[in-house]
């Protein structure tokens, strides 16, 4: 740390020690609330209780499906008063929802046509140059890559075609996985697919120069040769860990996988050999332990360009989209465009402050950050949003601020609750009608429905089996004798009707120590989150990064 002369180890040091007091405290303060959560012999006796007290019921049920949306008039007064009185249902945080149109900046056939006509002209040239390596690099989207192909590897007709020409033979210019392309047959030779190799790794640094590196892999390789035991020495010397604990072995590995010089020496060298190769990590002495079946391999140089749009192009789409949002400042001139010019409309609902993502567009915080500023009104046509592809106009359909949720913002949702509610109130009076029938199956047959079994529900579960998330069906489950009817019981699929059939207790005695242990260790690991969103609620941090990342 002392001897870096830029001084970045220390401040890297000085990071970490800060980082590490903090981390120490916060985990001393969780602990200490951890061990404020006694459990009490009574409350885990019933935590006990409650998962292993098994209930039976038959029940009633009355759907609020059954009755059509249409049929149920849901005033705006009732509205208001279930608003009012259910306000702290609806705390919501910040977000916001904007709807947006994208403009593909896509290459134009005159682009392609351009590109076709350029590669032409280089194709000549490659067809002539002698230093192929420098004539790729300077040419080409992709680095040149002295690589052998199989057959199989090849898209038809090109697979057919390069393995019937000779060496220096020019294909191209075609289209292949979006790029325009020019290929050089350089070689034809016979090789295997995979090899199965280990080495030992023999890396200059600070404990040897890459002269002495060199001498001891030569050494190395030497005692192989005399007999030396290849795992043993990989064991003891490689400076690849992850292999010299398994004797250097590498396992089977096909062309491409490894690094050029390691790959040629293994993929050169027969069965048995033992080689040197030298890559940027050191020096490797390979043994070839197996080989897959040879076969023949093209050695190929490709030449490959990005088929993109023009600047003329780009600057076409630029112009289209820059009027497209100065003519369309409303949103029904922003629809009416878009209906007209048969595009496609995006929605982004909820979009929060700090989110990064946005379906379909790559790094979209400029459009969020737009959507937070507190100058973008509800109903906003954006500027246009540019990307390396595409361009983005956007209209900010909402606003929600942290509270409660504004009335008409949760009105489709108001109404849905208050219809469900007066269901409930209709289908508890019926059921109050034909309460005088005594049994649940009597019961059920008055009101023209069947009575239906749930089976080993206890207080702990979860749902209820067949019908999905019922607390108020489980809760009531537990608590009512065997063989008498609930009241109504208003559930979130409709209403209900119980009756206990059978009660089963555990059979085995309570263990207090487990269930105290069980129920300690669940309360316990929600300490952490709770008590840090806790300390935040009280803090009332105000989180503003939105307006800048």
């Amino acid at each position: 740390m002392d001897k870096d002369p830029t001084g970045a180890a220390r401040l890297s040091w000085v990071a970490f020690e800060k980082q590490l007091q903090h981390s120490r405290l916060l985990s001393k303060y969780y602990t200490l609330v951890k061990k404020g959560m006694y459990v009490t012999k009574a409350e885990s006796n019933k935590y006990a209780e409650d998962g292993t007290n098994m209930y039976d019921i038959r029940y009633a049920l009355k759907k609020y499906s059954d009755i059509g949306d249409s049929t149920i008039t849901v005033k705006d007064d009732e509205i208001e008063k279930y608003y009012n009185e259910h306000k702290y249902l609806f705390e919501q945080e910040q977000s916001r929802d904007i709807e947006y149109v994208v403009f593909d900046v896509m290459p134009s056939p005159s682009d392609i046509e351009s590109i076709k006509t350029k590669l032409n002209i280089i194709k000549a040239e490659f067809d002539t140059t002698t230093d192929i390596a420098e004539f790729v690099n300077h040419n080409s989207d992709t680095p040149y890559s002295e690589q052998f192909f199989s057959k199989s590897s090849i898209t038809p007709p090109y697979d057919s075609l390069f393995f019937a020409a000779k060496p220096g033979i020019v294909f191209g210019p075609y289209i292949e996985n979006g790029l325009y392309r020019i290929a050089k047959i350089m070689s034809f030779k016979s090789l295997s697919d995979s090899v199965a190799a280990s080495h030992i790794l023999i890396a200059p640094g600070e404990k040897r120069t890459k002269e002495q590196a060199k001498l001891i892999s030569d050494s190395l390789k030497l005692v192989i040769a005399q007999g030396g035991d290849f795992a043993t020495l990989a064991m003891q010397y490689s400076d690849d860990k992850g292999s010299a604990t398994q004797g250097g072995d590498l396992k089977w590995f096909k062309l491409g996988m490894m690094v050029k010089p390691f790959e040629k020496a293994a993929f050169d060298a027969k069965k048995g050999d033992v080689v040197i190769a030298e890559t940027q990590f050191g020096y490797h002495i390979i043994k070839v332990t197996d080989k897959s079946e040879a076969s023949n391999k093209a050695e190929i140089a490709y030449i490959d360009w990005k088929i993109e749009p023009s600047s003329e192009t780009y600057q076409g789409v630029k112009t289209k989209v820059y009027q497209f949002a100065g003519v369309n400042s409303t949103k029904d001139k922003f629809d009416a465009a878009i209906t007209k010019e048969g595009m496609n409309k995006r929605i982004a609902n909820n979009i929060r402050p700090n989110d990064r993502n946005i379906a379909g567009l790559e790094s979209p915080r400029e459009i969020i950050r737009w959507a937070y500023k507190e100058e973008t009104k509800k109903g906003e046509i954006s500027q246009p949003f540019e990307f390396t592809d595409k361009f983005v106009v956007a209209y900010l359909s909402e606003i929600r601020l942290k509270g409660i949720a504004e009335k008409e913002q949760i009105k489709d949702q108001l109404t849905s609750l208050v219809r469900k509610d007066k269901k409930a109130e209709k289908f508890i009076s019926e059921f109050k009608t034909a309460s005088s029938a005594g049994s649940i199956d009597a019961l059920a047959q008055k009101l023209n429905i069947t009575a239906q079994d749930a089976t080993s529900i206890n207080f702990n579960s979860f749902s209820l089996p067949g019908m999905g998330i019922e607390p108020n069906v489980i809760a009531a489950s537990t608590c009512y004798e065997k063989g008498k009817l609930s009241p109504p019981l208003k559930g979130n699929n409709g209403v209900f009707v119980i009756t206990v059939s059978n009660k089963t207790k555990s059979p085995q005695p309570i263990d207090n120590k487990t269930s105290k242990m069980q129920l300690s260790n669940e309360i316990q690991s929600r300490v952490d989150y709770q008590a840090f969103e806790a300390l935040k609620k009280i803090a009332d941090l105000k989180d503003y990064r939105y307006l800048w990342y």
